[in-house]
């Protein structure tokens, strides 16, 4: 365990990746486990169905809000525990019948061998690390528990370890199966005497699939596209897994290089030739498993349990978006591994525990190499696509990891999403990307315009894309009707977006015709975020201009100085009317002062404030305020004008 936890010790501050934002950041179900029935009915995408997981990110968010370090922490202590249960469940397993005589002398050191082994294993960093892949972990948490319980003659535990597993992670749905196998195989000796034996029992079990069938029936579940609905065939499909399949062997035994991110359906096998070499060699290894199963029983069933483990995500079920994923060989490692372990022991005797130790020394250094990578979004997704180039979700997520770099990072961005675009011409976040990317970087508005709309053709309702083409017509000459309608869409499906409240609001003070409505617009931003001094500052603006609302806006000013108080337009705005208020001068004088410190080029502030100053008969204070903006701005004709006229006619009133 001491070792696991160095392996993964500088794994604490990896930032979030991927979908870990919809999982955790922009999840609002796990916000208050008081509201348990939402906490355990999650709406949030890849969250639906999974109550169990669910559940847990809430208790990290109740501990630690959005840190990611309690997340990294409690994924740790899951794939401990996880361990430990493997170790126990190992160790009872080598000390049953059938075992007995050739483990039972080493089954703790042997059991300790492969728990080791399958902790420290580099292709095991992405079910632990990548926060979203606790799904893998703690299902494959609760399924080795299921088992242990199982081998203690623990049945209710066993069974509750099931349903906690079915809430957790579709892949769960093998154990019932996997349970019977165990007992056929080391207790009970075939699989009528282990009917007979627990019939009520394996009858609770098999009925946990009626609440996994309940589970992935709710609303929402299937928009993981999962399934032959989801544009890609079972054949096809299953080319790919042929392929995916030796690819997870390989890496079991040399783990060099792992992929983060092997992209989505651009990378879906759909001719046999492509497949054949792998297609073989997977057709040979079932066969071997079957082999192994009348020759062998235990050696049978690791080999069976590797494949049962691997169909539900890897056989002839679509799973469109991730085809192929290390993170599914967290549970179907340990059976390879309890090969080799049980394998060498056989053949070498305590002589192969050496090479055991030196094999878990070397796994352990490339599991801490590897974590490093996810400190760093540009080595995480440089190295995922230097291995993988195919990956057209890797290109992107690159793209984004250079954007939010700066300096010439939305350039450089530029050509990965573009590449990712070569790979899946019908990506709409790629399409999304690229003109956020355009847009920074300073590309004609057209083209910007053109890559919002492109996004939000091929995937509609897409929030993101169509508020920012809202933003970009708005700037576009005779653009502000149809942003408009963009900005109202946004708002149908989301009416708690403050962001579009506010530049809705925007954009009906603009048209003509429709300024009435942008108030309402503008407290509805601030009721949704009255946190925002930029949204208070708006809405005091559109305030003051409605007769009888001066006080209002006054006080919505002040709130966004309490809020913000270096916003330079929300101290000039706020001397503005307090120059109108009798009494309230001075105040507007020192409002005026505080905007020009923030933003010295405000040459209406320095203008106003000179006519205030002249008002309280500090002339010569006047004088050197409107010198200085003329030395500032020498073509500034009202500051001109002022000063000439100083000393011989009374000043005229502040400008707004």
């Amino acid at each position: 365990m001491a070792a696991g936890f160095l392996a993964y010790r500088g794994t604490f501050h990896a930032p979030y990746e991927l979908d870990d934002h919809l999982a955790i950041a922009d999840n609002p179900t796990i916000r208050d486990l008081h509201q348990i029935g939402r906490v355990l009915s999650p709406d949030t995408l890849n969250m639906v169905g999974r109550p169990v997981l669910n559940l847990s990110y809430a208790l990290n968010y109740a501990w630690g809000g959005l840190d990611p370090a309690g997340y990294h922490a409690a994924d740790l202590a899951i794939h401990l525990l996880a361990a430990l249960a493997l170790l126990g469940l190992v160790r009872r397993t080598l000390l049953s019948v059938p075992l007995r005589g050739r483990f039972g002398r080493d089954a703790t050191l042997l059991a300790a061998v492969m728990a080791g082994l399958w902790v420290l294993h580099p292709l095991q960093t992405e079910a632990v690390t990548y926060v979203t892949e606790r799904a893998e972990s703690l299902m494959g948490l609760f399924y080795l528990l299921c088992l242990y319980c199982f081998a203690r003659r623990w049945l209710g535990l066993s069974w509750l370890c099931c349903i906690l597993g079915m809430g957790t992670k579709e892949v769960m749905v093998t154990a019932p199966v996997l349970v019977l196998l165990y007992d056929r195989v080391f207790i009970a000796g075939s699989f009528r005497a282990a009917w007979a034996g627990r019939k009520r029992y394996y009858a609770a079990l098999a009925a946990t699939w009626i609440l996994l069938g309940f589970l992935m029936l709710r609303p929402g579940w299937t928009g993981r596209t999962i399934g032959f609905t989801a544009g890609v065939s079972g054949y096809h499909y299953a080319l790919t897994e042929a392929w995916g399949i030796v690819r997870y062997m390989r890496l079991a035994f040399w783990p060099h290089p792992l992929v983060f991110d092997y992209g989505g359906p651009e990378i879906v096998i759909t001719r046999l030739g492509e497949a054949a070499p792998d297609l073989l060699l997977v057709l040979a290894a079932l066969a071997a498993a079957a082999w192994a199963w009348r020759r062998s029983k235990p050696a049978g069933f690791l080999a069976v349990s590797f494949f049962l483990l691997l169909s539900p995500t890897s056989s002839i079920v679509p799973l469109v978006l991730e085809p192929v994923g290390e993170h599914r060989m967290y549970l179907p490692l340990a059976c390879l591994i309890g090969l080799v372990v049980a394998g060498g022991y056989a053949w070498l005797g305590r002589k192969a525990l050496g090479g055991f130790a030196l094999a878990a020394a070397v796994l352990g250094m490339g599991a801490f190499a590897r974590n490093a990578d996810y400190g760093d979004p540009l080595r995480l997704w440089g190295s995922s696509l230097a291995a993988f180039p195919r990956s057209a979700r890797a290109q992107v997520d690159l793209g984004n990891a250079l954007a939010v770099r700066g300096g010439t990072g939305a350039a450089e961005a530029i050509g990965h999403y573009r590449a990712a675009l070569e790979l899946r011409p019908d990506y709409p976040e790629a399409h999304y990307n690229l003109g956020v990317a355009l847009g920074r970087t300073g590309a004609p508005r057209g083209q910007v315009i053109a890559e919002y709309r492109e996004a939000l053709r091929l995937k509609p309702g897409f929030d993101e894309a169509e508020f920012d083409l809202a933003n970009a017509l708005a700037a576009a000459p005779g653009g502000l009707p149809e942003a408009t309608l963009h900005y109202e869409a946004v708002l149908r499906r989301n009416p708690d977006a403050a962001a579009a409240h506010y530049n809705l609001g925007n954009a009906l003070r603009r048209t003509p015709g429709k300024e009435s409505g942008a108030l309402a617009q503008f407290e509805a931003a601030v009721r949704l975020e009255p946190g925002s001094a930029g949204f208070r500052n708006n809405l005091a603006n559109e305030l003051s201009l409605r007769p009888g609302r001066e006080a209002e806006a006054i006080a919505q000013y002040e709130a966004a100085l309490r809020l913000d108080p270096n916003l330079a337009e929300a101290h000039f705005n706020l001397a503005n009317r307090l120059a109108r208020v009798p009494g309230r001068e001075r105040e507007a004088m020192a409002h005026y002062e505080a905007a020009l410190r923030l933003d010295p080029a405000l040459g209406q502030a320095r203008d106003n404030l000179a006519v205030l100053y002249a008002r309280a008969g500090r002339v010569e204070e006047a004088a050197g305020v409107l010198r200085l903006e003329l030395q500032r701005a020498p073509d500034d004709a009202r500051a001109a004008a002022l000063l000439r006229r100083l000393s011989a006619s009374p000043p005229p009133a502040p400008r707004r």
